[in-house]
């Protein structure tokens, strides 16, 4: 197999959490490259642009499990755009929002883990990098 074919056919990555409060278990998906830019887009124009000594968090776990939540059954969306602001205010759910959040963040590299893993990544030297010559 190829490497587009082999990337042609990932089915991205998940990770389903049983979410005891609420009595289901909830898929988070990964996004896709355009999803995530999407995503960010859609953050930055509500936010403004990110400010590294002062990022804005108000928001951002819930707009992210509305961008990644799935019904593991069925696949489709378990949340509307709308419900952002839902997430955000659910009294005495700070924990799991916090728990569906990191998941997601993780799994579509997004956040502080994901920018370290990177950075570690990115300063290795590939052992499969060879010279032709």
């Amino acid at each position: 197999m190829t490497i587009r074919e082999s990337a042609a056919a990932s089915q991205g990555k998940f990770e389903d959490i049983f979410v005891e409060d609420w009595g289901v278990t909830v898929r988070i998906k990964a996004m896709s490259p355009n999803e995530s830019a999407d995503f960010m887009e859609a953050r930055w124009e509500e936010t403004g642009a990110p400010d590294p000594d002062h990022p804005s968090i108000k928001g951002f776990y819930p707009a992210l499990i509305v961008a990644t939540a799935v019904d593991p059954e069925t696949g489709e969306m378990a949340f509307e755009p709308s419900d952002v602001d839902m997430l955000g205010n659910l009294a005495g759910q700070a924990a799991t929002i916090q728990k569906l959040g990191e998941s997601a963040a993780r799994l579509c590299g997004l956040g502080k883990e994901a920018v370290d893993a990177g950075k570690d990544a990115s300063s290795a030297t590939p052992a499969a990098v060879r010279s032709t010559n």
